[in-house]
Parts: C-alpha cells; sequence; structure tokens
C-alpha cells in the first residue's frame, strides 16, 4: 500500500472513529440529561444556538478550508489569515452578546438574554482552535484526534454534575463552552505551530475562497435554521426542544460526516486536482465508502424513530420521534452532499458552493412556508427534506462537472440506497408486527437491519466496486474469506 493512500486509509479510520464516538458520547450523555431537565430547558437553549449561529454565519469565513487547498501559502500567510480569523470571530461574539435582548425580544422567553450572552463567546473560544487547520493540511489525524474526543468527554461530564447539582438549563450551556475551550487550549501545544509576523500581501485570492465560502454559510444558516427559528417562535419552547433532539440525532452525523470529509479528503483531493482521472477515481471511491456505512445507517434510524425516542428518551420526548423520520432523509442528503461539495471545493470552484446554497435557501423558504401552513411543525420538518433533495441535486450536478461529466457518484451510491431502502422497509415492519417490549422490539430492530443489510448489499457487489473493497482494511480479507 502506498504512503499516500496509507494516510488517507488512516486519517479516515481516526477521523471517523473520533466523529462516532462523538456522536454515540453526545447522544448517550443527552439521553442522560433529558432524564435530568425538561423539554423547555433544551428549547431555550435550542433558541439561544440558532440566535449565536446567525452571528457565526456572518463570521465563519473559509480561511481555513484556504489555507488547505494552497499548497503553497506561506507561515506568515497563515498567520495573517490567523488575525483576520481571530479578530473577525472577536467582533461577532461581542456584537452576538450586545444582541441577547432582541434574540428575547424576539422569541418572547425574557430567561434567554443572560444564556445567549454568555454562548456568544462560543465564536471567539472556538477561532483560537485555528492551529487544527494546519493538522489537517499535513494531515496528521492521531496528534489532535484524541484531544478532541476527550474535550467532549469532559464538556458531557461537567455538564451532567451541574444538571445533578441543580444547574438546570446552565448545564446545556456550559457543555460547548467547556468543550470547545479545552479543545482549543490543548491544540496548540499538539500543532507545534506558533505565529509569525504576518504578510497580508498575496492572501487576496484566499480572501476572495473564504468569502465564497462566507456567502455559502450565511445562505447553509438561513435554509436549516428557518424551521427550529418559526417553531421557536410561534410552538415554543418545548416542540422546539423536541426538534432540536430529532436534529442532534439526524442531521448532526452529517455534520459529523462534513468534518471528516473536510479534514481528510479535502486535502487529499486537492492534490490530485491537477490529474483528472485520478481525481475521479479517487472521488469515486471516496462515494463508495461513505454510500457503505452512511446510507443504511441514516435510513436505517428513520426506520427504527417511532421504537427509539420514547424508550430512550421518555414519553415525553414523543413528539420527537415524527420529525426524526423525516430529518433523517435529510441527514442522509446533506451527509453525501458534503462529500460532494468537498469534491467541488477540492477543485478551487468555492463560488460554485455559494451558488448552490443560495438556491437551496430560497427552495428552503418555499417550502417552509408551504409545509408549516398545512401541517404544522410537521410540516416545516418536510420542508427541511425538500428543500435538502433540491440542494443535493445541485450539488450532484456541479461534482459531475468537477470530475469530468462522468455519473461516478449515482454509480457509487445506488447499490447502497436499494439495499438500505429495503433493508429499512423490513425493520420498519418489525415494528408493527413484534408482539414485544419497546427494548426488545428495538434490539430486534437493529440486528434484523445490520444482517439484511449485509447480506443484500454483497449480494449485489459491482466488480468494480469489489475491486476497490478488496483493497480496504477489514473488508478486503472478509470479502476474500466469503469468496474462496
Amino acid at each position: 500500500m502506498s504512503t499516500f493512500r496509507k494516510r488517507v486509509l488512516d486519517g479516515i479510520l481516526w477521523r471517523s472513529g473520533v466523529a462516532a464516538s462523538q456522536q454515540v458520547t453526545q447522544v448517550l450523555f443527552t439521553i442522560l440529561l433529558a432524564r435530568l431537565l425538561t423539554t423547555a430547558d433544551f428549547g431555550l437553549v435550542g433558541m439561544a444556538i440558532v440566535f449565536t449561529q446567525f452571528a457565526q454565519a456572518f463570521s465563519q469565513v473559509g480561511f481555513g478550508a484556504a489555507v488547505i487547498q494552497d499548497q503553497e501559502i506561506s507561515d506568515a500567510q497563515v498567520s495573517a489569515l490567523l488575525v483576520f480569523h481571530v479578530g473577525v470571530n472577536a467582533v461577532a461574539s461581542l456584537a452576538c452578546c450586545l444582541a441577547a435582548p432582541l434574540a428575547a425580544e424576539f422569541f418572547h422567553e425574557p430567561e434567554l438574554t443572560p444564556i445567549v450572552a454568555v454562548l456568544a463567546w462560543l465564536l471567539l473560544v472556538t477561532s483560537l482552535g485555528f492551529p487544527q487547520v494546519l493538522l489537517r493540511k499535513r494531515m496528521a489525524f492521531r496528534e489532535y484526534s484524541s484531544h478532541e474526543v476527550g474535550s467532549s468527554l469532559v464538556g458531557n461530564v461537567v455538564a451532567v454534575v451541574m444538571a445533578f447539582t441543580g444547574f438546570g438549563v446552565w448545564s446545556l450551556v456550559a457543555r460547548p463552552i467547556v468543550q470547545r475551550l479545552v479543545f482549543a487550549l490543548s491544540i496548540w501545544r499538539v500543532a507545534r505551530w506558533r505565529p509569525v509576523r504576518p504578510q497580508f500581501a498575496g492572501i487576496g485570492r484566499h480572501l476572495r475562497y473564504g468569502l465564497h465560502l462566507l456567502g455559502s454559510n450565511i445562505f447553509t444558516f438561513a435554509s436549516q435554521n428557518t424551521a427550529p427559528i418559526v417553531i421557536g417562535r410561534f410552538a415554543g419552547a418545548e416542540t422546539l426542544g423536541c426538534f432540536r433532539i430529532a436534529f442532534g440525532l439526524a442531521v448532526v452525523p452529517a455534520q459529523q460526516v462534513q468534518a471528516v470529509l473536510s479534514t481528510v479528503l479535502l486535502p487529499a483531493l486537492s492534490i490530485f486536482n491537477g490529474d483528472r482521472a485520478a481525481f475521479r477515481r479517487k472521488a469515486y471511491a471516496s462515494m463508495l465508502g461513505l454510500g457503505l456505512v452512511y446510507v443504511p445507517a441514516m435510513l436505517g434510524l428513520a426506520a427504527v424513530a417511532t421504537t427509539f425516542v420514547p424508550f430512550a428518551y421518555g414519553e415525553a420526548w414523543s413528539a420527537a420521534a415524527t420529525f426524526l423520520v423525516m430529518l433523517s432523509g435529510v441527514g442522509l442528503v446533506k451527509g453525501v452532499e458534503h462529500l460532494l461539495r468537498c469534491v467541488i471545493l477540492s477543485a478551487g470552484r468555492s463560488g460554485a458552493v455559494m451558488r448552490i446554497t443560495a438556491v437551496e435557501t430560497l427552495a428552503a423558504l418555499a417550502f417552509l412556508a408551504a409545509g408549516g401552513s398545512l401541517w404544522g411543525a410537521n410540516g416545516l420538518a418536510a420542508g427541511c427534506l425538500a428543500a435538502a433533495f433540491v440542494s443535493g441535486l445541485l450539488t450532484l450536478r456541479e461534482a459531475q462537472a468537477a470530475v469530468g461529466g462522468e455519473p461516478v457518484f449515482l454509480r457509487a451510491i445506488g447499490r447502497s440506497l436499494l439495499a438500505g431502502g429495503a433493508m429499512a422497509a423490513v425493520v420498519a415492519a418489525v415494528a408493527v408486527v413484534a408482539p414485544w417490549t419497546p427494548g426488545i422490539t428495538l434490539l430486534a430492530q437493529v440486528l434484523v437491519g445490520i444482517a439484511l443489510y449485509i447480506f443484500l448489499r454483497v449480494r449485489v457487489l459491482s466488480a468494480e466496486e469489489r475491486s476497490i473493497v478488496s483493497g480496504w482494511p477489514v473488508a478486503g480479507p472478509v470479502l476474500a474469506r466469503r469468496q474462496t
């Protein structure tokens, strides 16, 4: 195995492991917190997060991606971008903090003012972790992955301890602040990098690249947060709390996929930007790998939603199950879309991403207006799903253009969609016919789903897919034993 390929596979394994462990940790601790706190507590923090994400959308300039994409950038230019990055986020944090009373007035929740004022500083704290960009560029994933997992664990433990000792909603406020602060403080030592005298000359192209991504972030915020904003304002904190639980289960995994891909795949594909054939092969293999695992996971989540939510969170959270069915579709499309966007960005087409998200925002507003007027909060979730499909199709078209116009991505993911869809139908039927308790039913659904998907997916594995999978760790030896 070549050194480069080994680095990419190691990176994917490390970052996937981090993403999976963080998601599992977050879900388990959130289940515990849901038993200690109320739906209104989660709703209040959900409102505050929407407001702070609004500020983040206007400050999240894509300097990190610009640094990774440029193979010739100097330390002095990186230092200049660091100055811009921290400065922009410091201003955004201050503005968000001062605007906290506006958030409380908008949502008709006076308790929101101090919560927003504190969470506003997440933007600045997060920006201090900028050296992770350099580790991503070097593809040195092992060096900081453990720190990321550790910081997540610390944040969750602090939140649970605070909830046990009566801090209520403030335990949810402390969780992300502690997590990101611990990571930001540790990453500088891991990166072994110190800023030098900034050189602002020659960073114009990096600013343009980053501003394109800033525009994309603004449009993405509008398309993904209109539903929770409307729910929070008109349906109240309890309904928004259920929506945020479903969002965390279904859409946050897509964000974890984005983190893995932007960390590993963006620097890897950028190296092959000048070789169209190699670029296309790497993109196809990446989509195949994502489809084999992520697609059935999200389809399975939708299939077990009505069993899982009441069992894990309690009957008070049952409304989240309906949200979860539809948001699982959003998470599925977004996870695939993140990989496609990574391909587009690796080809240097950041402007295309901004245009796609602009169209997605307009589509989201239209679908959300129609869905909300017809079916209320559930209609808003359905509108999110419809807008995600529009954005996914546009992103697919642009990614195909980036690899030369060939439909490699549909070829890479088609069989996984078919096998996963059949599996999800059977798993959903198990909940209807099973006479068992919710816990036993959920266990049966999971076991049947895993076994059925593996059986179906191996049966429809094409020769092209087999040639790629046979070179992967674990999957290759298993496939070889099956053939013999």
